[in-house]
């Protein structure tokens, strides 16, 4: 994709796709293969080719975060969410999470919005400290945003506070098409 222009349909880079595909081989167990199996042709098509460099189109990550998840996390209240949180410490190297705790979480959010056109193609993304404890992550112009993939991302913002040092992390979803809110607190 040029880098210089944005596609019609909005896409994200596959790296939680990447490591549904790490942990479905690690398991070994015929769980990829039941994953496929739920997959149209295109998502299924999307999902054998992913690489975390590469673009997927956004209903395809959605239906396959949705289906990995069943899958991955048997009898987990949210399992998409525990998706994100794996996902999310999966991400960070011992190296980043030393930094992780010794950055503020405001300032860490603010960081991780501005990488926000990094991963996606489509929306604009803010992070506003609104309280002491508390981050009200936004994301607009993104209507296509599935629900799967908005899901991940509280489990993602989640794990990423938690690895700052904070406690009792909350992540309260708002969602108000075509506007997504996630509210982060944590004492």
């Amino acid at each position: 994709m040029d880098p210089h222009t944005k596609p019609a349909e909005a896409q994200i880079k596959a790296a939680t796709i990447s490591f549904i595909k790490t942990r479905m081989h690690a398991l070994a167990n015929g769980s990829e293969e039941r994953l496929l199996a739920r997959l149209q042709p295109a998502a299924r098509t999307s999902y054998v080719g992913a690489m975390p460099i590469s673009w997927v189109p956004m209903n395809h990550a959605d239906s396959i975060y949705a289906a990995a998840a069943e899958i991955l996390y048997p009898g987990v209240a949210h399992p998409i969410r525990e998706l994100g949180r794996d996902a999310g410490r999966a991400s960070f190297s011992s190296i980043y999470r030393v930094l992780l705790r010794v950055l503020s979480v405001p300032y860490i959010m603010e960081q991780a919005a501005k990488l926000w056109h990094t991963l996606h193609t489509h929306g604009d993304i803010t992070a506003e400290k609104v309280e002491p404890n508390c981050v009200l992550v936004t994301v607009s112009n993104h209507p296509s945003m599935g629900e799967a993939v908005r899901e991940s991302a509280a489990g993602q913002f989640a794990v990423l506070v938690e690895l700052t040092g904070a406690r009792d992390v909350q992540v309260v979803r708002d969602d108000r098409p075509p506007v997504w809110r996630w509210r982060v607190s944590w004492s």
